[in-house]
């Protein structure tokens, strides 16, 4: 609604890449990830977990 959810996917979307890594999942599954989030359906903890089975080495 005011953008935070998509400032945060941009933001760890960019340090991902800033850092050698890229996410493998879609468009679809970031929004649904982090609107879980702000939701308080996905844990912290949890976003951390799917971070990791979503990544990939750049290269």
């Amino acid at each position: 609604m005011d953008g935070n959810k998509r400032t945060a996917a941009v933001a760890g979307e960019t340090f991902l890449m800033l850092n050698g890594y890229h996410l493998t999942a879609s468009d679809a599954e970031v929004v649904v990830a982090f609107v879980a989030l702000a939701t308080g359906d996905l844990p912290e903890a949890e976003l951390a977990d799917w971070f990791r089975t979503h990544l990939a080495v750049t290269g």
